[in-house]
């Protein structure tokens, strides 16, 4: 077994430990963003949820009662009057926790698609798009957040290429639960406007635009990464955005997976992947920013980097696990 097979293992296995992810005293199915070094959490996370159902299918197909008390946790989340897209532990509640974004909703309309057998992902998926239908505004279009308090400008909160992969992961899901007539007129136009946007600045958000553009428009994917992968620094690291910053995790995961599907591997990919590989723990968890110091583990990285270190070219890019 390889390194990257060793350290796709070990994060696979993290990623199946439910204790891990939902508070000794919380709701059952509960996933947390990040967890601390003595098992606490600041807050609970819908997206990572959707991320965690749509990778349970593909890696975890048996383990249906941890995707039942996922979607159950997801359905009271959602039954809320304004359920907010983080959902806070502590007093320290951030801007996200104000707003509904059609980015998350997106993504968790995609995990319980992947459990049609589940009757709660049925009614999930209909509670989803409840909520999704706030969104649209009087023009036909989907408003990237709704929010009662003013939202920061920033690329999760405006238009922008990174609604591809909005846009895919609903058509995804409507293959097994159907848009309503208006939600899928909306989907195809937030298709067709994010073809169009200019990069995004951050890899993060770009990234995600490639990720969509791989079924939407496959040829301006391999551009668009090839032009990060040439960003590449002499360490092997894509940094956080185009004049550098951060290393980061999910950035570095994210690119590796998008280069492997698109079949764009070379040396440069391959000291890549020996870094993420270097940053997996060896309980199989991720820190968002391996500089940082007693970093908590972060789940989305986790789950970028268990499929980057076990993606190939030969995936199904027209169903990518998260």
């Amino acid at each position: 077994m390889s390194q990257a097979q060793a350290a796709a293992e070990r994060i696979h296995a993290w990623l199946l430990r439910d204790a891990l992810h939902a508070l000794p005293a919380g709701p059952a199915g509960a996933r947390c963003g990040v967890l601390g070094q003595t098992g606490s959490a600041a807050y609970l996370y819908p997206e990572i949820a959707g991320y965690h159902l749509h990778w349970l299918a593909r890696r975890a197909g048996e383990h249906s009662p941890l995707a039942d008390r996922i979607l159950r946790w997801l359905l009271d989340w959602a039954a809320a009057a304004a359920p907010p897209a983080r959902v806070s532990l502590t007093l320290a509640a951030d801007w996200r926790s104000a707003g509904l974004f059609a980015f998350d909703l997106a993504m968790l309309r995609r995990g319980c698609a992947r459990w049609p057998g589940l009757a709660t992902a049925m009614n999930l998926a209909s509670c989803i798009d409840n909520l999704l239908e706030r969104l649209v505004d009087a023009d036909g279009g989907i408003r990237a957040v709704l929010a009662e308090v003013p939202m920061p400008q920033r690329w999760s909160t405006t238009a922008g290429a990174y609604q591809a992969k909005v846009a895919v992961a609903l058509f995804a899901s409507a293959q097994t639960f159907p848009l309503p007539g208006r939600l899928a007129a909306a989907t195809l136009g937030m298709a067709t406007a994010a073809c169009r946007m200019p990069a995004h600045a951050e890899h993060h958000p770009e990234l995600y635009a490639i990720e969509g553009l791989l079924v939407l428009d496959r040829p301006q994917a391999a551009q668009r990464l090839a032009r990060l992968l040439a960003r590449i620094d002499a360490d092997g690291w894509l940094r956080e955005h185009t004049d550098g910053g951060r290393r980061r995790t999910d950035v570095q995961a994210q690119a590796l997976r998008a280069a492997r599907w698109l079949g764009l591997e070379d040396e440069r990919t391959a000291r890549m992947a020996r870094e993420l590989v270097n940053s997996t723990r060896p309980d199989g968890s991720l820190p968002f920013d391996p500089d940082a110091h007693e970093a908590p583990a972060n789940t989305w990285c986790a789950l970028f980097a268990a499929e980057a270190l076990a993606a190939s070219s030969a995936t199904d890019n027209a169903d990518m696990p998260t």
